[in-house]
């Protein structure tokens, strides 16, 4: 009898003979087999070259030819070749060859897999492996999801590979399985990793979603403590688990909670789904109670508002908190839910446009705290290893770092970018712009510190609620008692009339680029963007042509607003009567727009003098006509702090409001009184090393960033790091830096969304495109029409590259238009990947004229402004995909002065453009109609028809008062957006705080348009 040694070597012999023959072998002729790359009881994984499409690819053997075992074969490879998910390998092919065996054909993913890199490495930083398992876990959801359900079974850190780019990608389906509602069990391979396996797949019940969950905790547990887990057969008969943070002591017991929950030897005691294995695993990046970073004021828990209420009042003081420091160094990694907006236009010329067209009727309110962001494919940094900007050893720099003082502590003085377009309210949708209104003017409510959710009275006395019957049972009328004694800067004393005519004459101003879009929506009906639309939709932006429309209809629209929006008879309240119920109403008179100006003032600058016989010659004024008068370039409201001058080009100066009517705080600790601040100077300066120098200096406290590009100069600056989520700050490698940097904060914008112009405007010739027909030379201006051409430059877009060079691999994925956890938001639904293979094929079936754009080449110029990284970096990487895809496509980034680039952007004359955009509400009604219906469609030039369908999708969704349904709606939205592609969307930023180390008080609302300086001090 042969001895096992025996037997073993002849089934390597023999395994090796088959690996032999197999290479250089070709497959279907197709299929040149490479290497082997794995090899299992059933066959093995090779590495091949792909001879039709000239790249890599790999190629899973299955053995087993049996009749049975073919048919489920077909069966599975059909489902698997559906998946299209960021973090599973696309299967591209399947195919059997008789008496030899079955074949998948997949993409070939770069990089190692997590079982080499623990061998490797030993050790892996904590919030990398988080990330990546956070990542995976996005993946079930989707694979669990499908109908049928595809369970993976075999999830493991060698099924597990990290791409170049540290996407993790779920690979080896050799053991997938398909959910049948009709048997017991599920159909699939029956086979098992020890460890890593739950109770259930050696026999002890039904295999399900909650099985990989097991699996994919069990990985987690090894990346974690670098033990292997133990086998659930063992566990079952009384071996225990060591709890992951008796293993690591870097490990938070809420983490190690969720690990143990996820391995579960009951399923029923699991993770009931991957979305909420995946959720709490997000949480572990967050502080159950998000504490704000705030030295020297007292700290308030942020709690999530009612999923049933619209929004919260507050008249009672809030519960205050000790600072919590986390003791666990990974907590750093944290992507907490509020976010300070400092996003920045891409295209130039201002900074982020605040949302254009975008409001929310349901009565549940999705909150920041809950916001659930998707992991970037990009490696967040882990606190545990010192970086260049992240704390290092007490051993190497001070524990305690000298005080600071500034030499003028009454003055502030903050570099920006871009000077506003206009200080009028009524127009002004730019985040320069409203940073320094929201410091002059008030409005009737505002937000309660850092909690964009919960609103506190201003100008109002207290915050309207069905409780206190300022609003009525039917939702469609509200009461706001006007506060009495507060005087505008001229020492005139503001009345509730000064109200009625500022929303009155904002409405009446009109046009298409300004914000009250969010007033003529609730006051007039849904759908109602702009006041002139009343008249005639031809008419909007079209003040020349409104003059002559039919005056009765004119006196008729004005009055109605006049029945909207007037006074009690006593002259002490403003009422609001709607056309229908709008639970983001209050929402949307908080922000700069919402800002009361005096009524004679305005007037006396030019104004519209309150006669509903004239309103027709005020609208829709130009920038330019607004800012020749005082309207523009002045400014009368009760804010904090007055205007002092405005040099154009150079700077503004506020000078601080000695009369300040706030007597109490407007929340605990919150400032009373005259601004401790008593200058502020605003300095425009587009060149970035003259902004780095003036904080280097000390001549400046804070900037402007108009990228993640800038962070490593300004971390060469920094000599204290804090982590936004605990509070904690540790000294930098450069102690001596005169900054502190607050890190950690994702905010509720995307960066630079590329748009693709459906008509080039090509009058008189437009050079960026050229002959202006495809014919090698140039494109048609229709060319971004053809829906083929959109999805090539989707698949072919680099997003990655722009990750990792733009944003220095800090950027969250996001799904749809709306943010995660919006209504609507579906992390399974389809997206467009870096793939080129599949953009070669969209170029192929592009036709234009007979002719596939593939074959005809084409030639096209794609702009960005000159002061723009981002700008430049998506032309310089559709440049490079595209001429090296195909030597007939001539593509050349060019750059050119802000104002020519702005100027071709306002006459439609490019190609694409980027730009971000930053939600005035967080709702999913404030994303989808900017992108489709709204500001972006002109600029986009969509066809009538697709806008229709997009505006009856979106008016059902904004009207439906349930959660549910809505979400369905917005599920149809997501679909006809990806099918027709007219947006590539980016990614959701992490954003940073750095500022003088003498600064004060300041803390994130992600709805703040830049600082708020009457809460800031200095030492």
């Amino acid at each position: 009898m042969a001895s096992i040694d025996d037997a073993q070597a002849a089934a390597a012999a023999e395994q090796l003979t088959r690996v032999e023959t197999q290479l250089n072998k070709i497959l279907i002729g197709r299929y040149r087999v490479e290497s082997e790359l794995g090899r299992g009881g059933f066959g093995a994984v090779y590495k091949a070259w792909d001879i039709n499409l000239e790249r890599p690819c790999a190629v899973k053997e299955n053995l087993n030819t049996s009749t049975a075992a073919q048919r489920q074969f077909a069966r599975e490879a059909t489902v698997l070749a559906n998946l299209t998910h960021p973090n599973l390998p696309r299967v591209t092919d399947h195919f059997s060859i008789p008496e030899q065996g079955q074949y998948l054909v997949m993409d070939f993913v770069e990089g190692d897999d997590l079982a080499s890199m623990l061998r490797r490495q030993k050790t892996l930083p904590i919030g990398q492996c988080l990330n990546w398992i956070i990542q995976i876990a996005d993946a079930l959801v989707y694979l669990h999801s499908r109908h049928p359900a595809v369970f993976h079974r075999d999830i493991k850190p060698s099924n597990i590979r990290v791409t170049p780019d540290d996407r993790a990608m779920l690979v080896d389906f050799g053991l997938v399985k398909m959910s049948d509602p009709v048997m017991k069990t599920t159909m699939g391979a029956r086979a098992l990793t020890p460890g890593y396996a739950p109770p259930e797949q050696y026999g002890m019940g039904r295999t399900d979603g909650r099985s990989d969950i097991y699996a994919l905790g069990a990985t987690l547990y090894k990346l974690l403590t670098t033990r292997n887990p133990p086998e659930s057969i063992h566990r079952a008969t009384g071996e225990q688990i060591t709890p992951p943070s008796q293993s690591n002591p870097l490990i938070s017991p809420r983490l190690s909670q969720v690990v143990e929950k996820a391995m579960a030897l009951d399923p029923q005691q699991r993770y009931q789904s991957a979305a909420e294995f995946k959720s709490d695993l997000q949480a572990c990046l967050l502080p159950a109670q998000p504490v704000l970073f705030a030295r020297d004021a007292p700290v308030i828990s942020v709690s999530a508002a009612s999923a049933g209420t619209a929004v919260r009042s507050v008249h009672e003081t809030a519960p205050t908190g000790e600072p919590r420091r986390i003791p666990w160094l990974w907590i750093g990694l944290g992507l907490t839910a509020l976010a300070l907006i400092l996003c920045f236009t891409l295209g130039g010329g201002s900074l982020a446009l605040l949302g254009m067209r975008g409001s929310r009727a349901s009565t549940h309110t999705p909150t920041i705290q809950g916001l659930g962001l998707q992991a970037s494919s990009t490696p967040t940094p882990d606190l545990t290893t010192p970086l260049p900007d992240t704390p290092v050893p007490a051993s190497a720099v001070p524990t305690l770092l000298p005080v600071v003082h500034s030499k003028d502590p009454s003055t502030y003085v903050q570099m920006d970018i871009y000077q506003p377009d206009t200080l009028d309210p009524a127009m002004d949708y730019e985040t320069s712009g409203l940073q320094v209104i929201q410091n002059l003017y008030d409005t009737l409510i505002f937000y309660r510190r850092e909690e964009p959710s919960v609103f506190i009275p201003q100008l109002a006395l207290e915050v309207p609620t069905l409780e206190n019957g300022a609003i009525s049972q039917d939702g469609l009328t509200y009461l706001f008692k006007i506060r009495p004694g507060v005087r505008f800067h001229d020492g005139t004393l503001l009345i509730a009339q000064d109200v009625v005519y500022t929303f009155q004459r904002n409405i009446l101003q009109g046009g298409s680029s300004s914000p009250m879009w969010m007033l003529t929506e609730p006051v007039f009906g849904v759908g109602v963007y702009d006041v002139a639309e009343l008249v005639d939709p031809a008419l909007v932006d079209n003040p020349d042509g409104l003059k002559d429309a039919d005056t009765g209809r004119l006196l008729e629209i004005c009055q109605r607003l006049q029945q909207a929006i007037y006074t009690d008879p006593e002259g002490q309240m403003v009422i609001f009567h709607l056309a229908q119920p709008w639970a983001p109403f209050l929402a949307s008179l908080t922000n700069g727009w919402g800002s009361i100006r005096s009524k004679a003032w305005t007037i006396a600058n030019g104004g519209w003098d309150g006669d509903c016989q004239t309103w027709q010659d005020y609208y829709g004024r130009s920038l330019d006509q607004l800012n020749e008068t005082p309207l523009g370039s002045g400014a009368m409201g009760t804010g904090p702090y007055r205007l002092e001058s405005w040099t154009k080009d150079e700077q503004i100066i506020l000078k601080a409001n000695q009369g300040y009517w706030r007597t109490e705080p407007a929340w605990p600790g919150g400032p009373t009184g005259a601004p401790v601040l008593q200058t502020v100077i605003i300095r425009y300066q587009r060149d970035f090393a003259g902004r780095l120098a003036a904080l280097q200096n000390g001549e400046a406290d804070s900037t402007r960033i108009t990228s993640n590009v800038e962070w490593p100069d300004l971390d060469s600056l920094t000599a204290q790091v804090c982590n936004f989520t605990d509070q904690d700050c540790q000294p930098s490698q450069n102690p001596a830096g005169p900054l502190e940097m607050i890190r950690g904060f994702p905010v509720v914008c995307r960066g630079g969304d590329i748009f693709m112009n459906w008509k080039i405007n090509a009058q008189d010739g437009n050079d960026l495109i050229g002959s202006a027909q495809l014919d090698g030379e140039g494109v048609p201006p229709d060319f971004f029409s053809n829906v083929h051409v959109r999805r090539a430059f989707q698949y072919c877009f680099n997003d990655d590259t722009y990750l990792r060079e733009i944003m220095q691999g800090e950027g969250l994925r996001s799904a749809t238009v709306m943010l995660p956890e919006m209504i609507g938001y579906d992390a399974a639904a389809p997206q467009y990947t870096y793939d080129l293979a599949r953009c070669q094929d969209e170029f192929r079936q592009a036709i234009f004229g007979g002719s596939s754009v593939w074959e005809a080449g084409f030639a096209l110029k794609l702009p960005y402004a000159q002061d723009n990284r981002p700008d430049q970096k998506i032309a310089e990487i559709f440049a490079h995909e595209l001429t090296s895809l195909n030597p007939n496509f001539k593509i050349a980034a060019v750059g050119l002065e802000s104002d020519d680039y702005n100027q071709r952007y306002r006459d439609g004359r490019l190609p694409i453009f980027s730009k971000n955009w930053l939600e005035d509400i967080h709702d999913p009604h404030n994303w989808v109609v900017p992108y489709t219906i709204g500001n972006f469609s002109r600029q986009l030039n969509l066809p009538a028809d697709l806008i229709h369908r997009f505006e009856e999708i979106i008016d059902r969704g904004v009207t439906e008062p349930d959660p549910e349904a809505r979400g369905n709606i917005y599920r149809e939205f997501n679909l006809l957006f990806y099918d027709q592609a007219p947006v590539i969307l980016m990614y959701l930023s992490i954003d940073r705080q750095y500022q003088q180390r003498w600064v004060r008080g300041w803390y994130n609302n992600p709805l703040y348009p830049g600082l708020y300086y009457y809460v800031l001090g200095k030492d």
